[in-house]
């Protein structure tokens, strides 16, 4: 139930007035309901929903990107809020990873296989999660480095596109950046 004035949410996300403003008509997001007088109120998922996309920037990922992953994930029946803590929030990763193999190595592998699919979006999902679990070298060195390498592999062998190791480097130079 929608409780929460523009005052108290500002004091809960850090955002500024007009930075909810404008996610809310540029991207729609959140979508508090108003009082009869027109002033906004916001629920706790609201709140959760912005401390949300501001964790994926915090992450790297611009606030548009964000949305575009928030929208992903509901289009496909999937709750954000509730996935993107562990690492079974990417299909195909689980806590139970397999013996011989390791949680790192899964993570690498889902995101090579994101980006010879040119999944953009499950890819840099796989990162941001990836991201949450392990420290920032790790994520660089093992997923990054070890993933366009990789890919760069499978182009040499004739495997894989220019167009996918483009898009590989592409990813990692913009994590990188954002870092």
């Amino acid at each position: 139930m929608p409780t929460y004035n523009l005052k108290a949410v500002v004091q809960e996300t850090g955002l500024k007035h007009d930075t909810l403003r404008a996610w809310e008509r540029r991207y729609g997001l959140p979508q508090p309901q108003r009082t009869p007088g027109g002033h906004r109120l916001y629920s706790a998922r609201d709140i959760a929903t912005l401390k949300w996309l501001v964790a994926r920037q915090q992450e790297g990922l611009s606030i548009s990107r964000a949305v575009d992953l928030w929208n992903q994930l509901q289009s496909e029946g999937r709750d954000p809020l509730a996935e993107m803590d562990t690492v079974a929030a990417v299909p195909g990763l689980s806590a139970a990873l397999p013996a011989g193999g390791s949680a790192i190595d899964t993570i690498r592998q889902t995101w090579v296989d994101a980006c010879l699919s040119f999944n953009e979006a499950r890819a840099e999902q796989v990162l941001t999660q990836a991201s949450a679990l392990f420290a920032p070298e790790v994520v660089c060195a093992q997923i990054l480095q070890k993933g366009v390498a990789r890919i760069g592999e499978l182009w040499a062998a004739g495997e894989a596109s220019v167009q996918q190791e483009h898009l590989a480097s592409t990813l990692a130079s913009r994590r990188l950046e954002a870092l």
